[in-house]
């Protein structure tokens, strides 16, 4: 029988967002909290999905699925296998649209699981190529980010068509990842983005050189275990990113919630428009009280994440 098995973590991006897309560093890591499972078993008939998105065949899958469709179908190509009798389960603890690597890593469970069912070895250049099919459907012009970071497992700086820099990063300390509660929307945010520049390219040039020049004093910080000074640098990339619009009040409300609750930084991740928040501190007691602050204010949920499983997950 037919079976196999594939996961991936979530991903935060703690900066860089937005303007990655247009050649500026970013800086991401993987997000071990959250994740997918992907199981493959044998299936008389056309091949059929399961997720909490849809449930039935894969040939009458929604378009709000095209991605996935479209993954399955060319992955399927690359095994030199039929697509049918095949029964494609998706369990994902990561909350969809809100900027934690959702779509990224449904795919990339969803290849490695083909893979594993028809025991064949999975090379990462395949993955990658496999996976960036799903997401130039899913999104507008995608940095690669999100899938590089899922891949890489590892926090890295990347940079959109110079490829990835692992961060070795020793940084002790707390994040506080929230969720909205409401759906960020990348495609919209990105092609607000673009129209922004096309109004006014003076404005938005500054601050992708503003959000590209924080990255660079994050990374330093990060290098040097100065919590203090990356909380500083994730604060402003948060206004810069307002400024380009990519934020709106709701989400600049739970960053103002987390500083005030003795937060060294704090911004929106991801694609904006909603989604989810991160917040960035020393110790668990003020972790607890920054998360307990923004359940208070209406956020949806909260994980609290030791800084160090970035570099000790096994």
């Amino acid at each position: 029988m037919t079976y196999g098995i594939g996961e991936a973590s979530g991903k935060v991006i703690l900066m860089g967002e937005h303007a990655v897309v247009y050649g500026a560093p970013a800086i991401a890591m993987p997000f071990f909290s959250v994740g997918v499972k992907c199981t493959v078993r044998a299936y008389e008939g056309p091949t059929y999905i399961q997720s909490i998105c849809y449930d039935g065949l894969l040939r009458t899958s929604p378009d709000d699925i095209s991605g996935i469709k479209k993954l399955i179908e060319v992955t399927l190509e690359h095994l030199n296998q039929e697509n049918q009798n095949l029964k494609i389960i998706i369990e994902s603890m990561i909350p969809p649209q809100r900027g934690l690597g959702s779509s990224a890593a449904v795919s990339v469970a969803i290849v490695r699981g083909l893979y594993d069912a028809f025991e064949e070895k999975l090379t990462f250049e395949d993955l990658n190529h496999l996976v960036s099919i799903a997401e130039s459907i899913h999104h507008s012009n995608p940095s690669g980010l999100d899938a590089a970071t899922i891949l890489n497992e590892q926090m890295m700086v990347f940079e959109k068509g110079k490829g990835i820099r692992n961060i070795k990063s020793t940084l002790e300390g707390f994040m506080v990842v929230g969720d909205s509660g409401v759906e960020g929307n990348t495609k919209e945010a990105v092609n607000e983005v673009q129209q922004k520049l096309k109004e006014n390219p003076k404005l938005i040039h500054k601050e992708i050189e503003n959000i590209s020049q924080l990255t660079l004093k994050a990374e330093k910080a990060i290098d040097n275990n100065q919590i203090h000074t990356l909380g500083y640098a994730m604060t402003q990339a948060h206004m810069a990113l307002r400024n380009m619009g990519v934020s709106n009040d709701l989400m600049d409300h739970y960053v103002s919630v987390a500083l005030k609750k003795g937060a060294y930084g704090a911004k929106i991740t991801g694609g904006g428009k909603g989604g989810c928040m991160i917040a960035i501190c020393d110790s668990i007691v003020d972790a607890q009280k920054i998360a307990n602050g923004l359940k208070r204010e209406g956020i949806k949920e909260t994980w609290i994440y030791n800084m160090k499983e970035v570099y000790s997950h096994d």
